[in-house]
């Protein structure tokens, strides 16, 4: 059955202890350091950012906005619509998200490089797999 009945809403609503100026930047860079949580869309004017977050074959497309709360405490309010049936996945994708961006905001760098070697690994074998099957394509179309 197709339609509204097999979509999930989810919200999530919350404050930290940084400043608007700082969520922005932690968001940004996780988004360049990180493939797998690219921004898709940013609007400086409402402080809003739409993403595409992958997890292997789960993909969820969430919707950010910021809000000062004070000079040095800033609200991150998300939602997205996540596809039922797989919603455990989608779930797990977002909080995986917001550890993350914890860690940027918390400039732990030792942290912040292993999720980057981890994320260019993934890139790296996927470009390997890709490179062979051409290879292999290319050997059988030739004999």
């Amino acid at each position: 059955m197709g339609g509204i009945v097999d979509k999930v809403p989810v919200e999530r609503n919350f404050n930290v202890n940084f400043s608007i100026e700082d969520v922005k930047t932690a968001i940004d860079r996780v988004s360049v350091d990180l493939h797998h949580y690219k921004i898709e869309n940013k609007n400086d004017v409402f402080n809003s950012y739409t993403f595409a977050m992958v997890g292997g074959i789960t993909v969820v497309r969430p919707t950010i906005q910021l809000k000062k709360v004070s000079e040095t405490e800033t609200n991150i309010f998300m939602n997205c619509i996540l596809r039922e049936g797989n919603t455990i996945s989608q779930n797990e994708l977002l909080d995986k998200y917001f550890n993350i961006l914890s860690v940027y905001l918390s400039n732990d760098e030792e942290k912040i490089k292993e999720f980057s070697l981890k994320s260019n690994k993934g890139c790296f074998g996927i470009i390997l797999i890709g490179f062979g099957l051409f290879t292999t394509t290319l050997y059988n179309l030739l004999s």
